[in-house]
């Protein structure tokens, strides 16, 4: 049994508790309005985001806490290209249909009080779970109008491998109760959801909002680190789930393209002194982020070492205390 809680316990490593945030909006002139889950994406910000209503909107979903790297960076990126992004905090502890309920919501007040026509959501992680499941028509949801453009990251559509015992009935009778004990206490309320034969695995659901692309970044995180002690050794790996942890064939949808690519599970999205190359130039490949005009590329990849530089002490990490 301690083999099995070992295991488990693996799942903290990529999901620590994230809480969510909501910071009143102000769209064009009119007065700033809260909308449950959603808030300017640069941490810790208590004054009220802007948001043209007139043009598109990037809406980032972030994964669990822990494995977030610094993703709400993604913001400053799109709007350094000319572009607008606010954030979506959920807890990361509740189930994945709670998370997607919340964000369904959330689109639906976004759409009623902008006026822009395509909406983008971009999920890392655990976020590319809700953000997919959000656009699946929930029941007893409100109905989203707008176009979708969906971009998942490193998403887990076909179960934690870590997770794998949670859905063994009869391990839960022979441990009398301690195997579901222990997911529900590394997991959170999700443990039901996220192991291999879990209903949403099997059963994802269709999407039946109006979707004009799916991008789903599949990131072969073999052989990555994603921190190295000051002679270059590394001290942390950067993998957290497997390839065939990421590809499910049910979790597809309207314009699928799947693109496979060797990064880090926190590298794909960025992390202090490391710059999202990788996503950016798949994101303007696929015209989901600005291209980067000739005449400003100099500056704007100055900006970008400031947004990921490390700290004084070169590393960093301790300044992650809210979900990126």
């Amino acid at each position: 049994m301690l083999r099995y809680a070992a295991a488990l316990l693996s799942l903290a490593i990529g999901c620590g508790g994230s809480q969510i945030q909501t910071v009143p909006v102000r769209f064009g002139d009119a007065s700033p309005i809260p909308i449950d889950g959603l808030t300017p994406c640069t941490v810790q910000s208590t004054e009220p985001g802007d948001i043209d209503p007139e043009e598109e909107i990037v809406v980032l979903v972030h994964g669990c806490n822990d494995s977030a790297g610094r993703f709400s960076t993604l913001a400053d990126v799109f709007e350094a290209h000319g572009q607008q992004a606010i954030c979506f905090t959920y807890e990361s502890r509740d189930t994945i249909d709670a998370g997607a309920r919340r964000l369904t919501r959330a689109l639906a007040e976004l759409e009623g009080v902008a006026k822009a026509q395509s909406i983008t959501l971009i999920g890392h992680s655990q976020g590319g779970l809700v953000a997919r499941r959000a656009l699946t028509g929930l029941p007893r949801e409100p109905a989203l109008v707008a176009e979708h453009r969906l971009v998942t990251l490193s998403s887990p559509f076909a179960g934690i491998h870590a997770a794998r015992h949670c859905g063994l009935t009869w391990l839960h009778v022979l441990s009398f109760g301690i195997t579901p004990t222990i997911c529900r206490g590394v997991a959170g309320k999700n443990w039901r959801e996220i192991h291999q034969h879990a209903d949403l695995v099997e059963d994802p659901g269709r999407i039946r909002v109006r979707v004009s692309s799916y991008l789903q970044v599949l990131t072969d995180e073999r052989e990555t680190c994603r921190t190295r002690d000051r002679e270059g050794r590394c001290t942390e790996d950067d993998f957290v789930f497997s390839l065939d942890e990421q590809r499910n064939p049910r979790a597809d949808g309207p314009g699928l393209q799947q693109i496979e690519i060797d990064a880090g599970h926190v590298e794909i999205v960025g992390d202090y002194g490391q710059v999202p190359t990788q996503l950016i130039g798949l994101l303007q490949d696929n015209g989901i982020m600005n291209p980067t005009p000739p005449e400003q590329r100099e500056s704007i990849a100055r900006h970008l070492g400031q947004l990921y530089e490390k700290d004084g002490d070169g590393d960093g990490r301790h300044l992650a205390s809210a979900p990126h």
